[in-house]
This record gives structure tokens, C-alpha cells and sequence, in this order.
């Protein structure tokens, strides 16, 4: 952990990608743009070695509910020699999964080269040595996010996240605009449910996160979705508050509530460290940003007070601390249905440009 802190406390500035939705990416440099492709992606790679330090892809699959969208069914991460899977829980959508070189293992995981634990509903990889930090929310959030310091990787990295300002024009129109359609306009009414984002329970993170963009991505989803609301563009804007020091307390009854698995309870802006025993059990529950908490503060379904979450997911007394794994659980057929998911290749191959960086736009065969 101290070999984690030094290296992002220390660089001059963080380089952030994430996304959303049905996705929606925001790249290292602040563009947005929307991809619609199925099939596997290169999110971030290192141009700095080869072979390179790290390499990020993510893996999108037609959206269960709306077929003509593409969701993230994982996250694949090649580094330090292994490869590391994030993906969704398909019994509890709470507690998302990772796996390593094919077998499944139960965070808190820390070995000598990386860290896997579950911070709230995110799952989150951190590689200490080489400053990269990824995170992965799938299944209703469909959220990632990756982070490397700028001041190792600057000019040095490419893939979507490096996009900049030329990704939109590289990639091929069936990636970018999904199967072709036209730009949908969203009926006063869905404009309406987005406006919320101007509401003054939002205002204390305006300065740190322009709610714009965000609007933009929400009239889209609902339009899409032909919908009248639609709570992903205001989750991920939550989020992103969180990143920068400032937690809301946004949801309410009414207000895109949450439901729990039963014996748990949903709360915004928790401050667990999970990879201390002595917070495993959620008794310093406490509001507030970065400057109280090592970690981001999440919101997610947790154990009372008192209790914590046994290695089946259900809360017990707080009488033993669990010890992170080092070997994990090999995948079974037992348990296929909640493994790593078999990464997409329906439909033709075809080739897409990965984004800019200093060396010239690369480019990579998937299946779309």
C-alpha cells in the first residue's frame, strides 16, 4: 500500500480515462465520444517497452436490454506477465468478479505484483511498480476507469484512451455511431429527466466535474432507450465527483434508488479501506472526500455496522478478519455461469484504429 500511495501522491498528475453506459468514453485527454462496436478493444496500452508494462482491453457485448447498444462485459488487463479478467457477478450484480490466468479468485488478492480488492461495488486492480490503477463496475453501471500517472506515460501510451482528438475520425463509423444510426433527438420531456444534473444537490461538484457532458451522454441514453429517465449518466457523474474529493449523497426513494440482497443495506459515500483488517468490518462508516480516506469513497451494498461479508457474500459477526488470497479458486464447470466470460468474436473481423500517440495511429484486428 505505501509503494501505491508514493507513486500517485507523488506524480505531478494523473492521466484518467473511464466510460459508462452503452459506453460512453471520456479519453486521457477530456474528449467524449461514443462506441458502439462489439467486439474486443485495445483501452490502453504502453508504448514505453515492448513488450509493453501494460495493456488494457475491454470487451463489449450487445446490451441485454437494447441489442442495437454495446455494454462491457469485462475488462482484460495483460501485465507483470499474468493476465487479469474483471467482469460481472451474474447471481449478484454487486459483487463483480476478477480472475487470474483463468482462475477465479476472491479479493481482497495481493501478491508481490499487484493488488485485487473490492471497493464497494467497484472491483479495482492496482500495479504498484508500473502507477496503474484500473476499475471496472459492470452490469447496470457498465462502468470503467483507468489511471496511470502522466508524468511516466506522458505521450508514451495509445488505444482508445489516448484517443485525443482523432479517435472519433480513425475508427470506423460502425464503431463509433453503432450499426449506423442517426443521431437520436430526445423529446422534451427526456431532456427534462436529465436537467436533474443542474439540481443544487449536484452543485457542490460543478467546478471540479462540468455536468455538460454529462447531460449530453444521458439525453442519448434515453433516447436510445426511448425512455424518460435513465440514472447511468447521473450514477457515473457521482463518480466522478468522488474522484475529485467531493462525495454526494444524491439517491433517495424516488430518485434512482438502489435495492439490496437481502441483510444488506445501500449507502453513498463509504470510506472502507479494504485492505486493512481492521476496517473490514464497516464500523468507521464516516462522510467525506479524499483528505479523510486513503480510498475513493464508493457507494454499493454493505454489511451493517458490526458484521462483516463472509467468503459467500453474507454478513457475519465480526469475530474473525479475513486474510487476502494468494492462490485463488481454479475455475470449474461448476462454476462456468459466474467464470470469466469467453471474450467476443461473433461476426466478421474487421480492423480499427486504436487512437493517437507520438509513434502514429496503430492499429488492431477484432471482431465486430
Amino acid at each position: 500500500m505505501t509503494k501505491y500511495f508514493k507513486i500517485f501522491c507523488l506524480a505531478l498528475s494523473a492521466s484518467e480515462c473511464y466510460g459508462y453506459g452503452d459506453p460512453h468514453y471520456f479519453d486521457f485527454a477530456g474528449q467524449h465520444f461514443d462506441n458502439q462496436g462489439v467486439g474486443t478493444y485495445i483501452l490502453s496500452r504502453d508504448l514505453s517497452q515492448n513488450p509493453p508494462l501494460y495493456m488494457v482491453l475491454i470487451d463489449n457485448i450487445p446490451c441485454e436490454a437494447f441489442p442495437t447498444t454495446s455494454c462491457p462485459q469485462q475488462l482484460i488487463v495483460e501485465t507483470m506477465g499474468h493476465t487479469i479478467q474483471l467482469f460481472g457477478n451474474l447471481t449478484d450484480i454487486f459483487r463483480p468478479q476478477a480472475a487470474i490466468d483463468g482462475q477465479l479468485v476472491t479479493p481482497p488478492y495481493q501478491d508481490d505484483d499487484f493488488t485485487i480488492f473490492a471497493n464497494g461495488i467497484f472491483m479495482v486492480l492496482v500495479v504498484p511498480d508500473i502507477g496503474l490503477e484500473v476499475r471496472f463496475l459492470p452490469q447496470g453501471y457498465n462502468y470503467f476507469r483507468v489511471v496511470v500517472p502522466s508524468a511516466v506515460y506522458y505521450n508514451n501510451t495509445d488505444g482508445l484512451c489516448a484517443a485525443a482528438k482523432s479517435t472519433c475520425t480513425q475508427m470506423t463509423p460502425k464503431s463509433v455511431k453503432g450499426h449506423g444510426a442517426p443521431p437520436c433527438v430526445p423529446t422534451h420531456e427526456q431532456s427534462h429527466w436529465c436537467e436533474n444534473l443542474f439540481l443544487p444537490i449536484f452543485e457542490p461538484c460543478w467546478d471540479k466535474v462540468d455536468p455538460c457532458d454529462f447531460f449530453d451522454t444521458c439525453s442519448t441514453d434515453i433516447c436510445v432507450s426511448n425512455q424518460t429517465e435513465s440514472c447511468w449518466s447521473l450514477e457515473a457523474y457521482a463518480m466522478e465527483c468522488t474522484f475529485h474529493g467531493i462525495c454526494l449523497e444524491w439517491r433517495n426513494d424516488t430518485f434512482c434508488h438502489e435495492e439490496c440482497p437481502e441483510g444488506k443495506e445501500f449507502r453513498e459515500c463509504v470510506c472502507p479501506d479494504n485492505l486493512d483488517g481492521d476496517a473490514t468490518c464497516y464500523e468507521d462508516w464516516y462522510h467525506g472526500g479524499k483528505e479523510n480516506c486513503d480510498l475513493d469513497p464508493v457507494e454499493g451494498c454493505f454489511c451493517p455496522p458490526g458484521t462483516r461479508e463472509d467468503e459467500n457474500g453474507e454478513c457475519v459477526p465480526c469475530f474473525t478478519t479475513p486474510v487476502p488470497s494468494t492462490t485463488g479458486t481454479k475455475v470449474t464447470s461448476e462454476v462456468t455461469s459466474t467464470g470469466p466470460p469467453e471474450t467476443t468474436t461473433s461476426g466478421p473481423s474487421s480492423t480499427v484504429t486504436t487512437g493517437a500517440s507520438t509513434t502514429g495511429p496503430t492499429t488492431i484486428e477484432v471482431m465486430l
